[in-house]
């Protein structure tokens, strides 16, 4: 062992803080080096710490380490969140003790809790957000709102920050696109990371279409196809010729264009609209008005590709309303803003049947010469099935704008 030198020949101990490290809620990993003894032997080490005094010593809070030269680490626990501290490395040897730099440091705060967002005054190109942070407003430093059309938006994708506002935070959302279904969450940033909202969706308004007998019909952007948002009841062609409407199961039986109504309850085509057989959706004369078609086979393949593949795209594109679909609506989130209601189908046999359980919708592609390719949804899975349907039967349209 080396002896200690005169007490008059000794120096302090050259100690340093070097950093402070995985600061988190409550800890914080302090280290430290003992450069040179100055001398004489350290009797103790450690580090001092306080909330308020800005220099602190060891009158304040402090750990001793004992005898210990070279760089050590400390381990400080049971601080307060989101919470000020400022600590510094000590030595101590005969000739007294010897103090490193002052490092201040914040210990992180929980992740902020939000309220999903409200989605007002929606137009074409925007709408007002408003937002609300429940449990740790006082550590946010940021807050606003994210949005994209994927779901589950982040702050890496577009997003305003709220500069107005605490605990309650409005902005407006702007540069949308028209009749495009968003989803939204509100973000907030303290020292603890990124907290977001529950998402929420919300569709910017979009223009509509009219049929030759005068309904409106709202529309809806898909990626880059536009539908409409409710299923087709015109009763006549583009150019004022009358489609046959069925009024017994038998008028099925023909190769000429038809629609009908399910059951004969014109309250329920209101909702749900008419149905067709191929007859009609092939007619020259054509049912839907101009700028628009009965989509193709590989129109409904783009879309239902858009939304994840057969197996889910049904749920994407269901209602959500009770009065649409029969319990269980299984899977369904309308996230695609499509609206997919039961529409029931008719054919030779009924004049109406499975409402609220399926939703048929045709496709004007041929299957062969006595089917068409239709695309089902049903109540009770995610599915949006391929599949061949009679052409004397009758199912549900929706209409694709061309682009």
């Amino acid at each position: 062992m080396i002896d200690d030198l005169p007490l008059n020949k000794m120096n302090l101990p050259d100690i340093e803080t070097v950093a402070v490290t995985n600061i988190t809620q409550n800890s914080a990993l302090v280290v430290s080096s003992v450069i040179d003894n100055g001398g004489g032997r350290v009797k103790v080490s450690g580090i001092c710490w306080s909330p308020t005094n800005q220099t602190p010593t060891i009158e304040d809070s402090k750990t001793m380490n004992g005898f210990s030269e070279g760089e050590y680490k400390t381990l400080l626990t049971d601080l307060d969140i989101a919470s000020s501290y400022y600590v510094r490395a000590y030595a101590t040897n005969l000739k007294g003790t010897a103090y490193g730099e002052v490092i201040h440091f914040t210990t992180t705060a929980p992740l902020a809790i939000l309220t999903p967002p409200v989605i007002t005054d929606i137009t074409s190109t925007s709408a007002i957000a408003s937002g609300s942070i429940t449990r740790y407003e006082e550590t946010v430093t940021t807050r606003g709102f994210c949005w994209n059309i994927e779901g589950n938006p982040t702050i890496e994708d577009a997003k305003v920050e709220c500069t107005q506002g605490s605990q309650e935070f409005t902005c407006e959302l702007q540069d949308l696109e028209e009749g495009i279904v968003y989803t939204v969450r509100a973000y907030a940033i303290n020292s603890g990371g990124v907290a977001y909202s529950d998402p929420v969706n919300f569709k910017t308004g979009a223009p509509t279409i009219k049929d030759i007998d005068g309904n409106e019909y709202t529309t809806v952007k898909i990626g880059n196809q536009t539908w409409m948002v409710e299923n087709l009841k015109v009763t006549h062609y583009r150019n004022g010729d009358p489609i046959e409407r069925v009024t017994v199961a038998s008028e099925w039986n023909v190769e000429v264009g038809k629609y009908g109504v399910y059951q004969n309850n014109d309250l329920i085509a209101a909702i749900a609209g008419n149905l067709y057989n191929w007859y009609a959706i092939a007619d020259p004369r054509n049912i839907a008005p101009e700028g628009w078609r009965v989509p193709t086979e590989e129109d409904w393949t783009i879309l239902v590709n858009y939304l994840g593949g057969d197996a889910v795209a049904g749920g994407k594109l269901k209602s959500t309303d009770p009065l649409h679909w029969t319990a269980p609506n299984e899977g369904a989130t309308n996230s695609s803003g499509f609206t997919a209601v039961g529409g029931g189908v008719a054919g030779t046999g009924t004049l109406g049947g499975n409402l609220t359980i399926q939703g048929v919708y045709w496709c004007s592609t041929e299957h062969n010469p006595t089917t068409g390719l239709i695309r089902i949804i049903e109540h009770n899975h995610t599915q949006a099935i391929y599949s061949g349907g009679a052409k004397k039967g009758a199912y549900s349209v929706r209409l694709i704008k061309d682009e």
